[in-house]
């Protein structure tokens, strides 16, 4: 298998003075369960686990890019242990509080720690997820923890770089200048128009500062950070 960059681990970030007084003990075991299903490169959104030499434990992992983020951990010389769904997080998300589990931690040699996601570039965009991304941060700045959302090559702030074609973005700005909410039909009908895919709308939420709701679809013109 192919695995991940090593460069991706040097794009963590870092909120606060790293804490180096971390212990493997302190993830022992994962507090969530995993249910196992056969993992491929056609079907990446399937699960199962791997015995790790490295950290004589079998890590679990729900997609076939966090296999992949896992291959490379196993591989890179300044990571001692990792593993999957190491705690519980708590979030805000329209109103309500809720709790979900990072997809992975990995601890370096020098005893800092790193928590953090394995998404597809579009996945970035849903606002659902930026929710549960702040209270992350929160976490991660509370406890000298480093922050890294990935998709095994990029990390989220590389959406800010990333092109989005110039015809789109200007239409889709003209249509907010006459309302705050753009439903999905406009907004798919836009994305054939320019032969766009989920990436670029990633990219257009994430530069120009748009939450992307899912249920229903919609993009709302507030401010998601």
């Amino acid at each position: 298998m192919k695995t991940v960059s090593l460069k991706v681990l040097d794009k963590a970030i870092w909120f606060s003075p790293p804490n180096n007084r971390i212990k493997k003990s302190d993830f022992e075991k994962p507090f969530r369960k995993i249910y196992l299903n056969k993992s491929s490169e056609e079907s990446p959104g399937t699960s199962g686990f791997f015995k790790s030499k490295k950290c004589n434990k079998e890590v679990y992992y729900e997609s076939h890019l966090e296999l992949k983020l896992f291959s490379t951990l196993e591989l890179a010389e300044q990571v001692i242990d990792f593993g999957s769904q190491p705690m519980p997080i708590s979030f805000k998300y329209n109103e309500r509080i809720s709790t979900y589990h990072p997809d992975f931690y990995y601890l370096l040699s020098d005893n800092t720690c790193v928590l953090g996601e394995v998404k597809m570039l579009y996945e970035m965009g849903y606002f659902y997820n930026w929710s549960k991304w702040k209270g992350l941060k929160h976490y991660c700045r509370k406890n000298g923890i480093g922050f890294l959302i990935t998709d095994g090559k990029y990390d989220i702030r590389d959406l800010k770089e990333m092109y989005i074609n110039r015809n789109f973005r200007d239409e889709l700005l003209t249509l907010f200048q006459k309302t705050d909410c753009v439903d999905w039909n406009t907004i798919y009908d836009l994305k054939l128009k320019y032969g766009l895919k989920m990436l670029d709308l990633a990219c257009f939420v994430y530069q120009e500062n748009v939450r992307w709701y899912r249920k229903p679809t919609r993009f709302v013109k507030e401010s998601f950070i």
